[in-house]
């Protein structure tokens, strides 16, 4: 069993795919264990869907988001903005487009 080198930096890869539908895959790369947030944003800045809120160990993580927001609903085609915020600090954003 090949295990992966550990992080050395905080890092939120590109989702694949990209565009996506019906979901996408997040990679996040912790060089240190600490309280972290993946949010998904519409473009005017509205939180359409929390992936996580809690504890991040040190590692690699992935993520899925299914197109659907915070209330279990499915969002309309267009381009997201995802956020990584580690210790209440922006740490990197990107930019993912949802196909219909």
């Amino acid at each position: 069993n090949i295990s992966e080198p550990l992080p050395t930096k905080v890092e939120l890869s590109k989702n694949f795919p990209n565009p996506f539908n019906p979901s996408t895959s997040l990679f996040v790369s912790m060089d240190h264990k600490s309280e972290s947030s993946l949010i998904i944003y519409d473009l005017v800045g509205k939180e359409v869907r929390r992936l996580f809120d809690g504890t991040l160990d040190r590692g690699n993580t992935k993520m899925v988001w299914n197109g659907l927001n915070n209330q279990g609903f499915q969002v309309g085609g267009g381009i997201y903005i995802c956020q990584l915020l580690v210790n209440g600090a922006y740490v990197k954003s990107q930019k993912m487009t949802l196909l219909k």
